[in-house]
């Protein structure tokens, strides 16, 4: 590498420092952290409506120790989801 390239090169990485926040990331790195938080929410949300209806079909009182089991998956699915949700809006403030 010649001195003006690694003086083109420190430029380039002096350049994209600045534009970087107070957090140290830029505002594409926070939309695809959003992006992603939100594509992880939907999943979560899609296994949380088939755990919902596999708790229907083994709600007819004969395994309530598997409903139990399955409504406390949809708990913690709901609560997964909803903080997600929370990371979301925190990243967008």
């Amino acid at each position: 590498m010649t001195t003006d390239d690694r003086a083109a090169s420190k430029g380039a990485d002096s350049k994209g420092a600045d534009s970087k926040g107070a957090d140290g990331k830029g505002a594409d790195s926070k939309s695809a952290d959003r992006a992603e938080l939100s594509a992880l929410t939907t999943a979560i949300e899609e296994l949380a409506t088939r755990v919902t209806r596999m708790t229907d079909r083994y709600s007819n009182g004969t395994r309530d120790d598997v409903v139990a089991a399955l409504e406390d998956a949809e708990r913690a699915l709901s609560q997964a989801s909803r903080r997600l949700t929370v990371a979301v809006r925190t990243l967008a403030g």
